[in-house]
């Protein structure tokens, strides 16, 4: 679209914003000579003529109301066209910030702040309601603070427009979200119903506004659209002064008549107006959160006009004293808490705060659209029952997420438990009884492991191709890959399991990537840059070079600006799944948090200078943000992309191969691309001529196949195996590797709950990890410390010596020394194994003076119970995709990571922690980083917010025909693979 000429008048120039329904755009208006900004709006492709018309004659009446507000608080509309099918709406611009980077912080804002701008936004809903006109989507991001302070609300005039268009041809249930047109956190009851509307409709939704302006989150949180939309109707919000103390009574009464379910028991805007101008004049509270400083963006954000000093509007009348304001405020809130009473020791109230609902396993990947059980069952050997789903027969673990296959994407080869970097020379790998070519004068040897925690800064000599021959290769054969869970997309922005994540080293090459040495060492290195990035600003910018004469296998060149692209596009709602990584290192995960919201990319977070330089702004320093580009999401997309669901191989590829064959998502044929320069990839040999992967099978299926392939035949999984067998030992002389996987099953303890040091300490000393380990019918080691194996400053200790049985003992003399003797637990657990575990740490605490009572909950409440704090301990696994331990070790325990943007489900507060993270996310080296990560390890552990139990391990089977492969943090890597 950049330079599309509308109307004869509105000339493109750059786009500065994206949403669900459309995008705005900076344009020039050649007939006043003037910079503007130009909404364009969408229109669904399947939309019938008579639709479409009727569409496009609400968009112009709509436009028309809009443009006749007058108010200092309203962008303008200066005018409104359509081009095509494509309606447009031109605006101006200006610069401030939404109320959406306000809260980027997620603390709130001062009282007399949130008073200002909501009483501001009540003087333009005041004006636009006289008009007959509803918002009907009034949200943080639709409200903009000026630099001088003055709000404008954006977006007035669009909503039954849009409404209309998401519904045409399909109604109300039939849409995606399954909701009409706003954003369901801020949805007022009667929306749901598909209920008359009116001015009080824009009140609850700057209701839910000011709760989050006040205590940092909107009065409603859930892990789906229909449990949102349930809460909305039927749930009673949390009182703002629980998460606010200083509040005033006042406020609680106010945003509770707000917030009121039936409409007639609101303020109007003018009401509530008077009200808001009468809390922003109280006395400012030295404990109310500090007030952001404006700060003007580099570039005019788009939608509103120059800031005007506003004219104020005529004063409404106050709401009188209102009889059945507190009622009112009490039905919605339910009846004010009564003072403290003290608690007896062994009663631990749930938390005030709902924590979030997961919806990812933390960085990476997230979830799936389509969540398999939370917590699978063992792994059952022998032919599966029918209708047996295949994580019954296949172990595939579970995270902070709501899909169990997401840890599949996090293995490792590396040995946690030699203390660092003892095995440089590759001897004593764990595992790795494949044959293997020997280094010779053709080439060179494969490691049977990455030791991704070797993992350094590698030059811009190391980046260059060609990857070094491998010793004995011979190019050609066909390599078939059998696979338990189905690759369920070739889109990079969407891969997310450990088999998607493989498939695209093959397909799609990334910024950067890890490249290991023959003895096993890791490095970080360019792939489709020239280097591993040049780092600036103390960590928050980073520029990359491409390599000259990159082309998509279509010939097309790879630009710059297909980087910017492969980012905006998985903001989409529809990009819910995919490795988030990335997305939240550059725009912060607070921004990044929640699915189906209709975020942007802020002007200006990537630069594109030249066709060949990429330079990133991020939120806050990261010195190791380009390892996140080593994966899928460091992979460019160019925006001729539209089409990218489940079997739709449209995305170019740049890797050796491209997708042949799409069958389904149970079989997909990888074939050569033609346009891949080897002379410019420093990690790919891409020996075979195709691979064709197969998806959706049992354990014993690919066992019998492995071990019955003729003497021709290659064949291997990604994917392993945890039973304790380990697939056979080497079952009729096929290859075998095996190796602990990078995550770590560990027990949460809810430190609001469990207050008491010494009995966080003495749950920690009692607990048999060796006896879990048992009870999960899995093979693995036990492990009592929280970094996963293979992230660069693992190393093993155990802290509180509690060995593989735990001590009774020493966590009874704990308990007395609390005077805590008969402490009661309350330990979650899901179905299926996990039971099974649940009863082995019962009966071992109950051995050392607690109390415990199990709670077992149906897989797909477990979360949500363990995320609103229902739970004193529970299960949860640690550990992430990458081999650093930013993207592991914050996510779970820093303190600044709270609903609803974080999986923190320990509620850790700690100000040593805290520190530790700080200190280690600023360092200014990997290897730096990795001593620093390992302090922060043991300060966790010194606060016993989680007790580690056991690494799991895995084992891979392979036939005689294959060789090359190398296990590293996604599984089996098959970029030195060859056939023999």
């Amino acid at each position: 679209m950049r330079g599309a000429v509308l109307d004869g008048r509105y000339t493109l120039t750059e786009r500065i914003g994206a949403g669900g329904m459309g995008a705005v755009w900076r344009a020039r208006d050649a007939r006043l000579d003037r910079e503007v900004a130009v909404k364009l709006l969408g229109l669904p492709t399947d939309t019938s003529a008579p639709d479409r018309e009727r569409m496009l004659a609400l968009f112009v009446r709509e436009a028309r109301a809009a443009a006749a507000l007058d108010s200092s608080y309203i962008v303008p509309v200066f005018d409104h066209g359509s081009e095509g099918d494509i309606p447009y709406l031109v605006m101006p611009l200006v610069s401030g910030r939404t109320v959406t980077e306000l809260l980027r912080e997620g603390k709130g804002l001062s009282p007399q702040r949130v008073a200002d701008i909501a009483a501001q936004v009540c003087r333009a809903l005041a004006v636009a309601h006289r008009a007959g006109i509803v918002h009907r989507d009034i949200k943080p991001a639709n409200v903009m603070v000026t630099d001088e302070g003055t709000v404008k609300v954006l977006d007035f005039g669009i909503a039954k427009f849009l409404d209309a268009a998401t519904s045409a041809g399909g109604g109300y249930l039939t849409r995606t979200s399954d909701s009409p047109i706003g954003t369901l956190h801020y949805m007022a009851p009667e929306r749901f119903a598909r209920g008359e509307t009116d001015g009080r409709t824009d009140v609850y939704s700057l209701g839910c506004m000011v709760h989050e302006m006040l205590t940092g989150t909107p009065p409603f949180d859930a892990p789906s659209a229909a449990a949102l939309m349930h809460c909305h109707v039927y749930e009673t919000p949390e009182r703002p002064s629980l998460r606010r103390p200083e509040l005033t009574p006042g406020w609680d009464d106010l945003v509770g008549r707000m917030l009121a379910k039936a409409p007639a028991d609101r303020p109007d805007a003018a009401q509530a107006r008077a009200e808001l101008e009468a809390r922003a004049k109280e006395a400012p509270d030295d404990t109310a959160a500090p007030t952001p400083a404006p700060q003007a963006p580099a570039t005019p954000t788009p939608a509103a006009q120059a800031p005007a000093t506003p004219t104020p509007a005529a004063q409404a009348p106050a709401l009188p004293a209102h009889p059945a304001s507190a009622p009112v405020a009490q039905a919605v809130f339910g009846p004010a808490p009564a003072a403290p009473a003290p608690t007896p020791p062994a009663a631990y109230p749930v938390d005030s705060v709902p924590q979030q609902v997961p919806t990812s396993y933390p960085l990476p990947p997230p979830r799936p659209t389509t969540a398999p059980p939370l917590w699978p069952a063992p792994q059952v050997q022998g032919p599966p029952s029918a209708g047996r789903p295949w994580w019954r027969n296949w172990w595939v673990p579970g995270g902070a997420a709501v899909a169990v296959a997401a840890l599949v994407a996090t293995l490792t080869v590396a040995n946690p438990f030699d203390g660092g970097d003892k095995d440089d020379s590759g001897k004593g790998s764990t595992g790795g009884t494949s044959e293997r070519p020997k280094p010779g004068p053709q080439g060179s040897g494969v490691a049977a492991r990455a030791k991704t925690e070797t993992l350094v800064m590698g030059t811009a000599d190391d980046s260059e191709g060609p990857a070094p021959a491998v010793a004995g290769a011979v190019k050609g054969g066909k390599v078939t890959v059998l696979e338990p869970s189905d690759l369920t997309t070739v889109d990079p922005g969407k891969m997310w399991s450990s088999t998607d994540r493989i498939v695209s080293r093959l397909v799609h090459r990334s910024l950067t990537g890890l490249k290991t040495l023959p003895d096993g060492r890791v490095k970080l290195v360019g792939d489709l840059a020239t280097d591993a990035g040049r780092v600036s600003s103390g960590g928050r910018t980073w520029t990359f070079t491409l390599k000259p004469g990159l082309t998509y296998n279509d010939g097309t060149p790879v630009e710059a600006k297909d980087f910017v692209n492969a980012v905006e596009r998985t903001l989409d709602p529809s990009f819910s799944i995919g490795d988030r990584t990335l997305r939240s290192w550059l725009l912060g995960v607070k921004e990044t948090a929640g699915v189906g919201s209709d975020r942007t990319l802020p002007p200006g977070t990537i630069e594109t200078p030249d066709p060949r330089t990429i330079v990133f702004h991020l939120e806050s320093a990261r010195p190791d943000f380009n390892v996140a580009l080593a994966g899928p999401s460091g992979a460019p997309v160019p925006d001729r992309v539209k089409d990218t669901s489940t079997g739709s191989p449209t995305v170019p590829s740049t890797g050796p191969y491209q997708v042949g064959t799409f069958t389904g998502a149970k079989n997909v044929e990888l074939t050569r691309n033609a346009e891949w320069k080897a002379d410019s990839d420093p990690l790919r040999t891409a020996y075979p001529d195709t691979y064709r992967i197969e998806g959706g099978l049992s354990v014993e299926d690919i066992k019998s196949r492995t071990v019955g392939a003729g003497s021709g035949a290659a064949i291997m999984s990604f994917t392993g195996s945890l039973g304790k067998d380990g697939l056979g030992k080497n079952p009729g002389g096929t290859g075998r590797l095996s190796a602990p996987s990078a995550f770590i099953h560990a027990y949460q303890i809810n430190t609001r709950r469990v207050q008491n040091l010494k009995v966080r300490k003495a749950i920690a000393t009692a607990l048999p990890a060796g006896d879990v380990l048992a009870a999960s019918g899995e093979d693995g080691t036990v492990h009592h410390n929280l970094l996963p194996p293979g992230v660069r400053g693992a190393r093993s200790f155990d802290l509180y010596r509690a060995g593989e049985r735990g001590d009774p003992a020493r966590a009874r003399a704990l308990l007395n020394e609390a005077d805590e003797t008969g402490f009661k637990l309350t330990l979650g657990h899901a179905d299926g194994t996990d039971a099974e575990r649940a009863q082995v740490i019962k009966t071992a605490l109950d051995r050392a003076g607690f109390e415990v009572t199990l709670r077992k909950d149906d897989t797909t409440d477990y979360y949500r119970k363990a995320g609103t704090g229902k739970y004193d301990l529970f299960r949860l696994p640690i550990g992430a995709g990458l081999p650093v331990g930013s993207a592991t070790l914050p996510e779970y325990f820093d303190g600044e990571f709270t609903y609803p943007t974080s999986t923190n489900y320990s509620r850790l507060k700690s100000s040593d922690v805290d520190e530790a993270i700080d200190a280690a996310g600023s360092a200014g080296s990997l290897t730096a980083a990795g001593e620093l990560w390992s302090k922060v390890d043991r300060r966790v552990m010194e606060e016993a917010a989680a007790v580690p139990v056991y690494v799991p391990m895995r084992t891979y089977l392979y036939s005689k025909a294959l060789h090359g492969l190398q296990v590293d943090l996604d599984g089996v890597s098959p970029l030195n693979a060859y056939v023999r």
